[in-house]
């Protein structure tokens, strides 16, 4: 576990300053789940505050990992390996030998897991309130994918002899996104599975994806990395290039640790990230000056060290009102998602807080 998580969510301010906070969820009072998505808990039935539509929340650990078996194929997940020391870690690309035994979470607090660790899942989590994001926010999560999958097949000797050998390979997928979004469906939204990582085909909607599964020839990026997705007003796609705003930056994603994510949207372009914007040619139709009131902005993502340091990993100039095409109030909703296929992980969510005011008392 890194050094700055759970903990920073506190320390840098955000606990003071968010409109909401869930330093664990424990409590899930506002949220709204949707498919796969549920919560675990540590303290007693009776102290917790339940969401509208949580599922999943009797206090202890969550559902036990699947793992399925047959005489020529195994299909398993570290929960079910663990301690076996048999198979030494092996190097490749997204290759997960190495991160398999994720460790224990070092505190008892309860988790929000967008997808569990089985095929096909897909989930969802958004806030009841539509927030005031066209006037800047900041999101700041931490996350951790571990219980990736594990297939293992034997195969005959090419001599043809009777000696037999087995051939393993851990990797997970596929990834989970922070969404803002107006969609039609609200708090009721959830995109499609596997690589649409739970947000694909919502409208109106900005996704900052973080990937950790390469799935050609939808993904042009061959390892674990975030970028910045949208479509406008239209449905948004994970698949097609012209929704990549910028180009994608690379990050171990999948490693099995705690990660911290903090994605801010300011309503101007804030002249120290000069050195760090990006853009590809689809953003620059939402690079536009809507008037007095909707300036062109700027969404900034930042991971782990990358939060203290203040060097985002992608920082794009764009309008985010204008381009979702956002009410005159300039609200939206904002959510977690995640979705699984072939390959599968558990997507679990440690903390969550978001401040409708950084410019005032939000994490600096």
């Amino acid at each position: 576990m890194r050094p700055w998580a759970p903990l920073l969510l506190v320390a840098r301010g955000a606990l003071v300053g968010g409109d909401f906070v869930f330093v664990d969820f424990n409590e899930t009072q506002g949220l709204r789940l949707n498919g796969d998505a549920e919560t675990s808990a540590c303290a007693a039935e009776a102290g917790r505050a339940h969401g509208p539509d949580e599922r999943g929340a009797a206090p202890g650990a969550l559902p036990a990992v699947q793992a399925t078996t047959s005489e020529t194929k195994r299909v398993e997940t570290a929960d079910t390996l663990r301690g076996r020391a048999d198979d030494a870690p092996r190097a490749g690309l997204l290759h997960r030998d190495a991160y398999a035994y994720a460790p224990a979470p070092a505190r008892c607090a309860g988790r929000l897991r967008l997808t569990p660790p089985r095929p096909h899942a897909r989930g969802s989590a958004w806030h009841h309130l539509r927030r005031p994001v066209a006037r800047g926010f900041e999101a700041t999560f931490t996350f951790q994918l571990a219980a990736p999958t594990r297939r293992c097949a034997v195969h005959r000797d090419l001599d043809f002899s009777l000696a037999l050998y087995e051939r393993c390979a851990v990797r997970g997928g596929d990834g989970l996104a922070f969404v803002v979004a107006d969609d039609p469906n609200g708090t009721a939204a959830l995109g499609a599975a596997g690589g649409g990582l739970g947000y694909a085909g919502l409208r109106r909607a900005l996704v900052v994806e973080l990937d950790a599964d390469y799935s050609p020839p939808a993904d042009g990026f061959a390892a674990d990395h975030v970028e910045l997705r949208s479509a406008g007003a239209g449905a948004v796609d994970a698949a097609a290039p012209a929704h990549r705003l910028a180009p994608p930056a690379a990050w171990d994603l999948a490693d099995g640790r705690e990660h911290l994510v903090r994605v801010a949207y300011a309503p101007s372009v804030p002249a120290r990230y000069a050195g760090n914007l990006s853009a590809y040619p689809a953003a620059a139709r939402y690079a536009v000056d809507g008037g007095e009131a909707r300036r062109l902005g700027l969404v900034t993502v930042f991971l782990d060290d990358g939060v203290a340091a203040d060097r985002p990993a992608l920082a794009v100039p764009l309008n985010l009102p204008e381009a979702l095409g956002l009410p005159g109030d300039g609200t939206a909703h904002v959510g977690l998602t995640a979705a699984t296929g072939e390959r599968w992980q558990a997507h679990d969510v440690t903390s969550w807080a978001v401040c409708d005011r950084p410019g005032r008392d939000a994490v600096p």
